[in-house]
């Protein structure tokens, strides 16, 4: 599987995407079945990039 995808969202809110879509044709479809059933606007997202934590070694020193 890709990294990439693409998600659906709620013009004017609502949930967060909660749904992976593996292709944009994919993610189309679903806006508009969305769009259909609430008569509302659906953003159709792709994903560009990843931010990831970076790993910081930590140390611990007992004090006496």
């Amino acid at each position: 599987m890709s990294e990439k995808f693409w998600a659906v969202w709620r013009r004017d809110g609502g949930s967060a995407p909660s749904k992976r879509h593996e292709s944009r044709i994919e993610a189309i479809e679903e806006a508009a079945r969305l769009a259909q059933q609430t008569n509302t606007d659906y953003f159709v997202l792709e994903v560009i990039g990843v931010v990831a934590p970076q790993v910081i070694p930590v140390n611990y020193v007992e004090l006496s």
